[in-house]
């Protein structure tokens, strides 16, 4: 499984997205294709929020998006709340069953 997250240069979460309000620029439109190339071959993509745009092209490409609360800055964090998520959801059933 090959997850990706956006940060920045000193390894804090990027949060701040754009919103649907403003997706409608050419230059906002064509990064969806970018996004997809830059991710090709990850399995999930862990972020704050996106637009809708870039979760629909995400979804098309078969990259999954996760997520994680705005609270969480750090890298290693978001990858442990994902793992513990992914697991716990993956139990439910198994849990409830047993």
């Amino acid at each position: 499984m090959r997850v990706a997250l956006p940060a920045y240069s000193d390894g804090q979460m990027y949060h701040s997205n754009p919103c649907d309000a403003i997706c409608d620029t050419l230059d906002h439109k064509l990064g969806h294709y970018a996004i997809v190339e830059a991710l090709q071959g990850c399995d999930y993509l862990l972020v704050h929020n996106c637009c809708k745009r870039t979760r629909h092209s995400l979804e098309v490409a078969g990259i999954k998006i996760f997520t994680i609360p705005g609270f969480i800055k750090q890298p290693s964090l978001a990858v442990k709340h994902f793992i513990v998520a992914d697991y716990l959801a993956k139990h439910k059933k198994s849990c409830r069953s047993g």
